[in-house]
């Protein structure tokens, strides 16, 4: 740890702390991950995280190098990505249609990489996919362009190794533990999680394109129990009612990816993203006919996550 400087806290969760830390000669800029809760349990998760995140080198997830001691604690050295995450695009107004569309296949790409290598992220949500900004003054003098943002899943703390021959679940999930974000977990997550498989992921994926269509996530309650009760039974009003010019196939297709049941949502992400790139981009972009006074509608937001399930006791 001699070898870096601390030069800002970007954040602070229930298990640990993230940095911006520059190398004392190289002069190259990371995030460091510290671990701040003991117990050997915690600790394995944490490297399993780097574990997971670091064999996956593509463009649209963030990167980790090394792990690292920081006074008795591991810790992550990953890539720093300076455009803050999803959530804060998703707490503006809604982007347009096109931009949304970007962003989104940018995410459902780094997901095709982890599935193919066998792995399951099992915790997708706006929080957890990093953007990353232009490194050039126009981004930042103009109106922003989207199509210069590259969206980066990160944080593979929760991620679940399948049987690369079988493609069934590993064997390092606890029994009866839901581990997520209640509003963006699949059903499944909730009742087993050693039944989780890839298609969890196409369900998250599906609430997180609809947190970036609506601005909120499509389960809400008055309390977390509330939010996984209306997860399990598919509870949510139709998203055609909290956005009045969604074209029906981008429609179609986030209802498939939250169905209750995995075996009626996209088999892969890979046929997701077929999907994606079979809509049209210029019909996709066409409203539906609206009113003369008619505008689309986006009502009050529902909070983005509901507080995240405690990890089981180390």
């Amino acid at each position: 740890m001699d070898r870096y400087r601390v030069e800002l806290t970007l954040g602070e969760g229930g298990l640990a702390t993230v940095y911006r830390v520059r190398h004392e000669v190289l002069g190259t800029v990371h995030a460091l991950k510290v671990l701040h809760v003991h117990g050997d349990r915690i600790r394995e998760r944490l490297l399993a995280e780097g574990r997971a995140q670091a064999q996956l080198a593509h463009p649209h997830i963030a990167s980790v190098t090394d792990v690292l001691d920081v006074g008795g604690a591991p810790a992550l050295l990953m890539e720093f990505v300076d455009g803050g995450t999803l959530a804060d695009v998703v707490a503006d107004a809604p982007l347009p249609l096109e931009a949304t569309l970007r962003l989104f296949r940018g995410v459902v790409t780094g997901v095709v990489a982890a599935h193919e290598a066998g792995i399951v992220h099992r915790d997708l949500k706006p929080d957890n996919i990093l953007l990353a900004l232009p490194d050039d003054d126009a981004w930042h003098d103009a109106a922003p362009d989207w199509s210069r943002v590259t969206p980066k899943v990160t944080d593979f703390g929760l991620a679940k190794v399948l049987d690369p021959v079988a493609g069934s679940p590993g064997q390092h999930t606890e029994a009866g533990v839901a581990m997520g974000t209640p509003a963006f977990m699949a059903p499944e997550q909730i009742r087993d999680a050693r039944t989780v498989d890839h298609r969890a992921d196409i369900f998250s994926l599906g609430a997180v394109l609809h947190a970036l269509l609506t601005g909120r996530s499509p389960f809400a309650g008055a309390d977390r129990f509330a939010v996984l009760q209306n997860v399990a039974t598919g509870t949510r009003p139709p998203v055609e009612s909290l956005r009045t010019d969604l074209p029906k196939a981008l429609v179609q297709l986030l209802d498939r990816c939250l169905h209750v049941d995995p075996t009626m949502r996209f088999a892969t992400a890979t046929t997701l993203l077929d999907a994606l790139d079979q809509l049209q981009p210029a019909r996709m972009l066409e409203s539906p006919p609206t009113g003369p006074h008619e505008t689309p509608s986006h009502p009050a937001r529902a909070p983005l996550s509901a507080d995240r399930l405690p990890p089981p006791s180390p």
